[in-house]
């Protein structure tokens, strides 16, 4: 039984019971301890930036993908 900490962007409802499906595509970083709840925040809050970077780029590279497939039919 492993266990995942994982931040849902753009979700905002409260879940406490049933399953959820999580998909991985690269890990962000090591597991760090933080001296105090404002380095953690700080780091969450940097952590959240590159995700956001991270699928903008994807989000970008499967509509061109998408446009190419379209062009070849």
């Amino acid at each position: 039984h492993q266990v995942v900490e994982s931040h849902l962007l753009g979700f905002s409802e409260t879940v406490t019971e049933g399953s959820l499906e999580t998909r991985f595509y690269r890990r962000l970083r090591a597991e760090m301890k933080f001296p105090s709840p404002d380095a953690l925040r700080s780091q969450i809050q940097r952590d959240l930036e590159r995700t956001r970077q991270f699928f903008a780029r994807l989000q970008k590279a499967q509509a061109r993908q998408s446009r190419r497939v379209t062009a070849a039919s």
